[in-house]
Order: structure tokens, then sequence, then C-alpha cells
């Protein structure tokens, strides 16, 4: 096993200096409040020892002791705190885009998912805005509906595969994949699926149809012909699915069910990665180096007793968050309520042993004294743990809100890093950080005011009159925007930060 340094507090005393591998106490004291520059190394830790601990392990605690200290009616008794919370939340999922956009080294790397899978999501966004206002009659979703959309959804996947495989696609290819998605968008805001809804399935239909032959594959082709006909055969023995009448907001629900469910996952994948990171750059020997599922385990296994826990102690408060939440969950919420008494005891021993399963692997390639990772886990067992104790509303701000922190300075010190080295040619956003502080401090305000002045205008007094856009209240927008961000955000990140890849490594 690898030596590690360690402070010889005998030589300490009266007076004396002490000293740590011959280095003062009170210099190395410094460099632990310092900020390295962007082309220094850093051992063991991201950033640096303060920033790390104070955005990646403890930022949780920066607001979760005010919330802590005010009242507990929601969110009266908080709105300052929560609205910061949730505003610092929603602008981390944007502080990707330049990265993105604006580095075309990294937009030709992965040229098809940052095109064909955000101009999907963006007609999800469009038609989500559409459908809030919208009711739709009884049997209007029918066989014909799924197999188009499943079908165009192949079109996708192939695409998706191919870029998975860095085979080039052409442009038309990615603009001919995306146009069913946007002639049904542009159809349902004419009304066309009301009024001759078969009609214009059909014809969105024959557009998959040819999507499909552009991209090309006797296979894909195949499969979009199968699922269309299979769709046409059906409808005619089937009519409408639903029986009764829909709202269109139920459909956005699930929607937004479905980014709440990925946004825990991506969360903790998020702290998961953060321990990868002080892994990789642990000095403990490869061998000995502490396994991934040992890392996720600790994150995730506290799920299995909060789940429950919370669930039975706060099922009124879950389900009173919208109609769309009770319609959605409450039969998720009354099945984990009943299995709740064999499930909390079962977690307690999920959590126990997670902690010992990671002290002992920590043990092993560290003796216990890797700081960075120690520190890592205790932060996120404590922010887990304050979830028995404290309003769940508020540890839920308090989880977000460290995880934006955590987003935000992780951006920034990839990027600190990467733009330090000279690029040829330079990428826009290398020119842009040249006046870093002013592009990001734009970027912010203009985000972050954006959703606070609509998401929280009219509660403090901003302005009194409703905001509309296009006929449509800008909160509207607003919910149907934070839904489709969000899966963008979870899904570039599921790709863009993978450590394997060797210039994420350099930059890190």
């Amino acid at each position: 096993m690898a030596a590690f340094p360690r402070l010889d507090v005998g030589a300490c005393g009266g007076g004396a200096v002490c000293y740590r591998e011959g280095v003062p106490v009170t210099t190395m004291a410094l460099k632990l409040l310092r900020v390295p520059a962007n082309n220094e190394p850093v051992v063991g830790w991201h950033v640096s020892p303060l920033v790390d601990v104070a955005a990646y392990h403890f930022s949780w605690l920066l607001i979760l002791v005010p919330l802590a200290i005010a009242g507990d009616a929601h969110p009266g008794d908080y709105l300052g705190l929560w609205a910061f919370g949730i505003t610092i939340s929603f602008l981390h999922r944007h502080v990707t885009m330049p990265y993105v956009y604006l580095d075309g080294a990294v937009f030709r790397s992965f040229k098809t998912r940052f095109t064909l899978v955000p101009a999907v999501l963006l007609c999800g966004f469009v038609a989500s805005v559409m459908l809030q206002r919208t009711s739709l009659p009884a049997h209007f979703f029918t066989a014909l509906d799924i197999g188009v959309f499943g079908a165009g959804v192949g079109v996708v996947v192939a695409l998706w595969w191919r870029d998975r495989q860095q085979k080039t696609i052409a442009d038309r290819v990615l603009v001919t994949a995306a146009l069913p998605f946007v002639l049904a968008t542009v159809g349902g805001g004419f009304g066309l699926f009301r009024s001759h809804h078969v009609a214009a399935v059909l014809a969105v239909a024959a557009t998959v149809i040819a999507a499909a032959v552009v991209v090309g594959g006797a296979r894909i082709v195949g499969v979009v012909i199968t699922l269309v006909f299979a769709g046409i055969l059906l409808h005619a023995q089937l009519g409408g699915l639903n029986e009764a009448k829909l709202k269109g907001g139920v459909v956005v629900g699930a929607a937004a069910m479905l980014a709440a469910l990925w946004n825990i996952w991506h969360t903790a994948a998020q702290k998961v990665g953060i321990l990868r990171v002080y892994n990789a750059k642990s000095v403990a020997p490869v061998p000995l180096k502490v396994p991934l599922w040992v890392d996720r385990l600790l994150v995730l296994g506290w799920f299995p007793l909060l789940g429950p826990l919370l669930v039975t102690r706060e099922r009124e408060t879950i389900l009173t968050q919208g109609k769309v939440v009770r319609l959605w969950l409450e039969p998720v919420v009354d099945g984990i309520t009943w299995a709740a008494p064999a499930l909390i005891p079962i977690g307690v021993v999920v959590v126990v042993g997670s902690l010992g399963v990671f002290l002992r692997y920590e043990h092993r390639a560290t003796g216990l004294r890797s700081a960075p990772r120690l520190s890592m886990a205790l932060g996120m067992t404590l922010l887990s743990a304050s979830f028995l104790f404290f309003n769940p509303l508020k540890c839920y701000v308090a989880y977000g809100f460290s995880h934006a922190i955590e987003y935000v300075v992780f951006v920034w010190a990839f990027q600190r890093r990467r733009y330090a080295v000279p690029h040829d040619p330079p990428p826009l956003l290398q020119r842009i950080l040249r006046y870093g502080w002013a592009f990001y401090g734009c970027f912010v305000l203009l985000i972050a005011g954006s959703y606070f002045y609509v998401e929280f205008g009219a509660t403090f007094g901003l302005y009194d009159a409703k905001l509309t856009l296009l006929g449509f209240k800008a909160s509207t927008w607003l919910y149907a925007w934070a839904i489709w961000h969000s899966l963008a955000h979870f899904y570039f990140d599921g790709f863009l930060w993978k450590m394997r890849a060797p210039a994420l490594r350099a930059s890190l």
C-alpha cells in the first residue's frame, strides 16, 4: 500500500513551528484557503479544499439552516428562500448550453445528439403548451397514433445509434428525421388533430415513412412500415383507446412525472460522479481503488429507507401538490404505504450496510486518509439524514440547491482548465471567456431573472396583470420549458461528463 504523509503533532508546542513533509503548517493553511491557478495541478481535490467542501460537500447547509429556522407553513414562512432555491435549480440546467453550442469541437463530436434530440424535445415543449388548455374527447387516442409515434421514435433511435457508433450523418438526414415531429406539432397547433384527426395522423405517417427511407437501412424502413400499418389495422378494430374525456394537462403531467423520476437518478448520479473524480485523483494504487458499485450504494442506499418512510409520513403533502400528481402517484403511494412496515426495516439495514461497505473499501484503499472522499461521504450522509428530522419540502429544496451549486461549480472548474490551454483555432466560447465574468453574469441574470420574474413576480409584487405570450400564460410556457429542457439537460449530462473520455479527464 502506498505511504500517506502524516502530520507529526509531536514536533509542535512551546512556540515551535509545526511541519508536515517540511512545509510550515501556516503555509499549508493558506494553501487550503486559496483557489489554485487554472493550470496548476491539484492532488486529491477537484478544485481546492475550500471550494470542494463549500460547493460539493456542504453547500446544502447554506439554505437548509435558514429554512430550518423558518416556520413550517409552505411556502409562506420561507417564500424568499423557496423562490431562491427553485430559481437556482432552474438556472443550473442551462449552464451547459454555452459549452455545447459555442465550442465547435464539442458540438461536432455529438452533432446528432445536440441537434435531432433537442429538436424533438422542442416539439414536445411547444405541444405541451397547447395541450395545457386542451380537453381531448373520449376515444381520441387510437392505435394509429401509437403506431405512428413509435415509428417516428424508431427513426430517431436509428440515427442515435449510428451517432453512438461515431458514424457521420448528413444534415439533410437529421432535418428529415425531425420533420414528422415538427409536422405533428404544427398540425396540433392548427387543430387538425381535433377536426381531421385520422387524415392528419396519416399525413404524419407518410412523412415518417419518407424519413425512414431517407435515413436508410432496410431494417428501419421495415420496422417503421410495420408499426404504421399495424396502427392502421388496429385503429379499424379498436377505435379510440381512451374511454373517457381526457385533459391535455394530464398528458403533460405524464411527461412531468418522467422528468421528476429522471431527476432523482440524475441528482444521485452527479454525487456519485464527484466521488469518482476523487477516486480517480486518489493516490491509492489502481488495484485498491474503490469500485463504482460501492459509491453508488453509498449514495442510493438511503432511498430504500427514505422512500417508504417519507411516503407514509407525508402522504397528504405529496398528493396535494396537484391533480396530476394525485392521478399518477396515488396508486404508487398507497402501495408503498401498505408495504412500509416491511420496507422500512430493510431500508435501515441497507443504509447501515452501505456506510459499512464504503468505510471498509475506503480503509483498504487509503487507510481512511482520503479527506475529499470522506468529506463528500459525510456531507451526503448528513444531507440524506436531514430528511428524517426536518420538513421534507425544506430538505427537497436543500437537495436541489446543493445539486445546482455542485453543477455550476463543476462546469466552471472544467471550463477554466479546458480553456486555459490555447486551442487552434480557438472556439467561440474560449474567446468569449476572456470576458467570463461579464458573459456569465449576463447569462445568469437573463435565465434566473426571467424565471424569477415569471414564476414569482406576482407574488413579490413585481407586476399585477397576467403575463401572456402568443395567447398563452407565460407561466404555462415556463412550466412546459422546465419539463422539456430538464429532459435535455439530463440527457446531455448522461454522455458529456463520462470520465473515460480522455479529453474530459485532462480537464478534471
